[in-house]
């Protein structure tokens, strides 16, 4: 498949030469486990590869759906639900500090409507032991710690300052902004944080 392979390609910077054309055949090799990006398919085709699985959840090593975020959870939910163990989301900041590839900007009500929605989605495919965690900057964190307080009341685990940015981003006021903020929410009451050992490397950077 020439669009697939023009695809692959591109992912692992292989420029096209000349005339010369990508081969598919030859990036797998090199890449075995690059993944078959469906749009490129008709539906015969995509019939014919899901009848060489017997059962084709166990043979995946994942799955990476790329789409508008909630178009991607209704997509997922009917297989996911409440399978889920961790969900981690980065959403818009609602600020331009840091210019991304979505809209930002939104008015205040707006932006916690989406959020709201997404949320609600995302709780879905949760286990009951699942916990979700959420990313945000200072612009939106206040409003979105109130939101999670008022949807899932004494299910708001705890919040986590993470130092982002050492050397500080300036705001319009004159503040320097170092740090962003990632909030967790359990599905249910037995939704705990785990506890990891820290690595060797770990252990070498903190005692330094």
């Amino acid at each position: 498949n020439a669009a697939q392979a023009a695809e692959w390609a591109a992912w692992v910077g292989d420029k096209p030469t000349g005339k010369k054309k990508p081969k598919g055949a030859d990036l797998l090799r090199r890449f075995p486990h690059l993944p078959l990006h469906t749009r490129h398919f008709g539906p015969e085709f995509k019939a014919r590869v899901l009848a060489c699985f017997d059962d084709l959840e166990a043979a995946l090593g994942g799955e990476l759906v790329h789409a508008d975020n909630y178009a991607a959870l209704r997509t997922l939910e009917p297989a996911y639900r409440e399978r889920v163990k961790c969900i981690y989301i980065d959403p818009p900041y609602n600020t331009d500090a840091s210019p991304i590839d979505y809209k930002n900007g939104f008015r205040k009500s707006s932006w916690l409507s989406l959020m709201h929605h997404r949320m609600h989605c995302a709780m879905s495919v949760l286990s009951d032991a699942g916990v979700m965690c959420i990313a945000i900057d200072d612009a939106e964190n206040a409003a979105l710690r109130l939101q999670l307080e008022h949807l899932y009341t004494d299910r708001v685990l705890g919040t986590v300052a993470v130092r982002a940015n050492p050397s500080g981003r300036p705001t319009k006021a004159g503040f320097s902004v170092s740090h962003e903020y990632v909030h967790f929410v359990g599905k249910s009451a037995s939704a705990v944080i785990g506890k990891m050992n820290p690595t060797d490397e770990q252990v070498a950077r903190f005692s330094e």
